[in-house]
């Protein structure tokens, strides 16, 4: 429910605030881009001569129903983006790719096709961002780490973006965020989709899924997909010489190539007309070689995966006016790391790990008139088990229990403009491993426990405007490698605290007619952060040393102005700054985060036919903490063309050209990334 009247006032007198906020913090430019926004909203938003403002009646904030371990994204103070199918329908790649584009986001590579990619949100880093896949942790309790890179697009439905504390149906807490990527929906009429591609490079994709209604309450759901590519491009090896470049020369990248294949089950029986049960099973298998930095043609290294995840979940979605979800959820991950030459890791290393995840949650909300309680209980086992090929060491295995509690609470008031939120968590672990010491691997044993909190506000102050803000203290637990120690490259330190952080954003959602725009500044203030300090003999200890803060502001803007033509733009600057008390390190930048990154599109949609053309421009930051090694700046422009003929229903054809400029650029830091490639898609739709 919104209110015209008075609304000029209010407009105005934020519109002034956030333009000299802005201009304080970061220039005129990014201040002046906001007010010629503001302007024309302003414009579009007035009302014509001789109208009149009209006072809506009250409705109820909290009247839609949903399944409990669903987010209502609309009731929601944080800043959320969600990227729907039809932006990932007929592209290759993988999650990875399509998140690189998106504001606040940078996606660290190994270069190519399906590379092994992490993901860094708003200034943190890949172990303080939460990844779930259809709502399960991936996050690794040994390492933190998300290969975004293993998950294809041929299955994923859409992804979502949490920027700061997640609501409690991701009951873990975050420092930097969450994002969570799912799967086939089994909503919808029945349907099959065929999508044959392949390109540059010797890409290859192939992928076949299917909806089918059974009966009129059972459905079931099935998808395959495969995709490869030698990613044997061109590139320019300055053999880690970059100074000198006289021993340049233009080499085809060796040892590179990836092939992935993934499947889908799923089924959901409607139980009654407000309860229902879903089974899902889904395998994501990669078989990735990995190039070294000297590119030789020699390497053997490689890391292959295998990622296996079941949920049994019951829903009911109308049970004395709330609702609940209850389920279990298993997942293993398989995962041989080879490397005999010592080229691409830490020494030789020949070992194999096994991951595996079994757990139960329960999911509640409740409505009490303008006030919604939502809560969730998660109780998990993680076990982890290394065994080394090389040598003579000894087998490692850790262990994780986890019990979790989240509860949140949302009220509506101000006639329902205006949504109050507050959320905690309450997480306490205990984990057994093993620790090298002086007698070999000695058995360790620690319990702990872990809050955290989040507040947030939203506030429809105008038909066409809303303001956000939140406030949190997120955490990140430490990871067994962490207090354990990894084979005497590193000591454990059982006593690691967590690291912790106060995250700050305050924002404006603008959206009249053809017109979108939303605005965000951001700060974190990190404490306690885990770094590893080594010692003489080259053995790292991880310790809670470092500190930093973070502020930065980010745009996302979409604009129609023709029936036929949409613009979109997003800008993320940032700033980011050590301060610990390590002398070599305090009032420099964090590494590996990027100053400044644009993105720009324009698609046209004529006819039968779609055309679109974006930009990517990244510039700044260092690779290492004592800023000697400069990130280059990276720009790239692609093209997609897509043709749905009208005399063949259901068909697609689909032509994407990358970075059409052939520039010259590193995915990461001495990783390179392809120039100009190709590629060709078909997709019928049944």
């Amino acid at each position: 429910m919104r209110r015209a009247k008075g609304n000029e006032g209010k407009s105005a007198f934020l519109v002034t605030f956030l333009v000299k906020l802005l201009k304080f913090a970061y220039g005129s430019f990014v201040a002046t881009l906001l007010s010629l926004a503001s302007l024309i909203l302003l414009v579009k938003s007035a009302p014509a001569s001789g109208s009149s403002i009209v006072t809506t009646e009250k409705v109820t904030v909290f009247g839609t129903r949903v399944s409990a371990d669903e987010v209502d994204i609309a009731e929601q103070t944080a800043f959320i983006t969600v990227i729907s199918k039809e932006e990932i329908a007929s592209r290759f790649g993988t999650a990875g790719d399509v998140l690189a584009s998106q504001s606040s986001i940078q996606v660290r590579d190994s270069g190519g096709i399906g590379a092994f990619s992490t993901l860094y949100l708003r200034g943190s880093s890949t172990q303080q961002v939460n990844v779930y896949l259809d709502g399960v942790l991936l996050n690794n309790v040994v390492s933190g780490t998300v290969d975004l890179g293993r998950i294809s697009l041929n299955q994923i439905d859409s992804i979502e973006i949490y920027r700061g504390a997640p609501p409690v149906q991701f009951v873990h807490s975050a420092i930097g965020g969450a994002v969570n990527i799912r799967t086939g929906s089994l909503t919808g009429e029945n349907r099959a989709d065929l999508t044959l591609g392949f390109g540059s490079f010797n890409t290859q994709k192939a992928n076949l899924s299917g909806l089918y209604s059974l009966t009129p309450r059972l459905s079931i759901q099935g998808a395959v997909g495969y995709q490869a590519s030698d990613n044997d491009f061109e590139f320019v090896n300055d053999n880690q010489t970059p100074l000198n470049p006289y021993d340049d020369r233009t080499e085809h990248r060796n040892n590179n190539d990836v092939e992935m294949l993934s499947g889908l089950v799923s089924g959901r029986y409607q139980v009654s007309d407000s309860e229902s049960v879903l089974l899902r099973i889904q395998r994501h298998e990669k078989k990735h070689n990995i190039a070294d930095l000297f590119n030789s043609v020699d390497t053997a290294s490689a890391l292959d995966s295998d990622l296996t995840q079941v949920q049994l979940y019951l829903n009911q979605d109308d049970w004395q006016q709330g609702a609940y979800t209850i389920g279990a959820f298993y997942g293993r991950v398989e995962e041989h790391f080879i490397d005999r030459q010592g080229r691409v890791g830490i020494g030789r290393q020949d070992e194999t790990s096994l991951t595996e995840t079994f757990g139960g949650e329960l999911t509640g909300l409740q409505l009490v008139g303008d006030l919604q309680v939502s809560a969730s209980v998660e109780l998990k086992w993680d076990g982890y088990k290394n065994q080394q090929k090389i040598g003579d060491s000894p087998d490692q295995e850790f262990e994780r229990y986890s019990a979790m509690f989240a509860s949140q609470s949302d009220y509506a008031f101000a006639d329902g403009l205006a949504i109050w939120q507050a959320g905690v968590r309450v997480q306490g672990i205990r984990d057994d491993g093993q620790q090298p010491g002086d007698n070999g691997l000695e058995d360790v044993s620690d319990s702990k426990r872990y809050f955290s909190w989040h507040t947030g506000l939203r506030w429809d102050f105008s038909p066409w405007a809303t303001l956000k803000g939140n406030l949190s203290r997120g955490i990140r637990i430490p990871r067994l490698s962490e207090k354990f120690g990894d084979r005497g490259l590193f000591i454990g330190n059982p006593e690691l605290r967590e690291e912790e952080a106060i995250n700050l954003d305050l924002g404006v959602t603008m959206a009249s007619g053809d017109f979108e725009l939303t605005m965000a500044l951001f700060l974190r203030w990190l404490d306690d952060a885990i770094v590893a300090a080594w010692d003489s003999r080259g053995v790292g200890r991880f310790e809670n040393i470092s500190r930093a803060e973070i502020q930065g502001v980010e745009f996302d803007a979409t604009y129609s102005p023709l029936e036929w033509l949409t613009l979109v733009g997003r800008t993320t600057v940032q700033n980011t700054e050590n301060t610990s008390h390590i002398s070599d390190q305090r009032g420099n930048r964090l590494a590996g985060h990027y100053d400044h990154a644009h993105y720009l599109s324009g698609t046209l949609d004529y006819a039968d036919w779609l055309l679109t053309t974006e930009f990517e421009y990244q510039v700044g930051g260092y690779y290492d903490s004592a800023e000697a090694a400069a990130i280059p700046d990276k720009t790239r422009v692609n093209l997609l063309v897509q043709w749905q003929p009208g005399d063949l229903p259901g068909s697609l054809f689909s032509f994407e050209a990358r970075n059409i400029t052939d520039e010259s650029f590193e995915a990461f830091n001495g990783y390179p990334a392809p120039g100009r490639h190709y590629l060709v898609a078909y997709n019928q739709f049944f």
